[in-house]
């Protein structure tokens, strides 16, 4: 699916407020496309089956400050929107 269709979507339906300035392809996932949005906002499309179960695991843990906010989930799990966390994944065993 095109990041411009997806955030004219979002657009549209109110989880940002306007297009994005800056849209940039993140790496480090394992077999999603995830984009991230002026600095603010992750979009993650995986397998809806994939999506569904990452959708639930961030409302399940919504409350906890260590995960981002689940903003948004699209109807046919194509993709999520969560907020924007700055930061590493790296772990340095020892």
């Amino acid at each position: 699916m095109d990041i411009s269709i997806i955030t004219a979507q979002l657009v549209k339906e109110k989880v940002i407020s306007h297009y994005p300035n800056s849209v940039k392809a993140l790496n480090g996932g394992t077999a999603s496309t995830i984009y991230l949005l002026d600095e603010q906002y992750v979009v993650k499309l995986n397998e809806s089956d994939v999506i569904r179960e990452e959708a639930y695991f961030l409302q399940f843990y919504k409350k906890d400050e260590l995960f981002p906010k689940l903003l948004y989930k699209e109807p046919l799990n194509r993709y999520i929107v969560y907020s924007f966390l700055e930061g590493t994944t790296s772990c340095k065993l020892g």
